[in-house]
């Protein structure tokens, strides 16, 4: 399945207020759709995570009466969206030749500049540089 019809499933599926068993059938028929190197790479995406632990001390940094669980895993699954969207970026950032090769630390670096300008740019914390 394509990333912009999968993208267009998803936003169609998170919009819809529909019941919860209609939801996990949706879920069922778009999981059939999907190739088993899709099926693949969407079991590893399902089961990686921060751990929340470490966001909450992270978290306690900058904000010490902000650490709740439920705080912690909106901001675990908010650096995996993150995460996600700046390796498929460096991913595109790869030439041709260098399409069969693992990512490197100037895709990455890429990825985030061209994010930063898409998005404005993320400030590092206590002048840090982040790649």
């Amino acid at each position: 399945m394509k990333k912009k019809a999968l993208r267009k499933f998803l936003m169609e599926y998170i919009h819809k207020g529909d019941n919860r068993e209609s939801e996990k059938e949706r879920m069922r028929q778009l999981y059939q759709t999907l190739s088993e190197d899709e099926k693949n790479r969407y079991e590893i995406f399902r089961r990686c995570h921060f751990n929340r632990t470490v966001i909450k001390r992270i978290m306690h940094l900058d904000a010490p009466n902000v650490s709740n669980k439920h705080v912690a895993l909106i901001v675990s699954s908010l650096a995996k969206v993150f995460v996600g969207e700046i390796v498929e970026k460096a991913l595109d950032c790869k030439t041709d030749e260098e399409k069969n090769s693992p990512l490197k630390p100037d895709h990455i670096r890429k990825s985030y500049e061209e994010y930063a300008k898409e998005h404005g740019s993320i400030k590092p914390v206590k002048n840090t540089i982040l790649f």
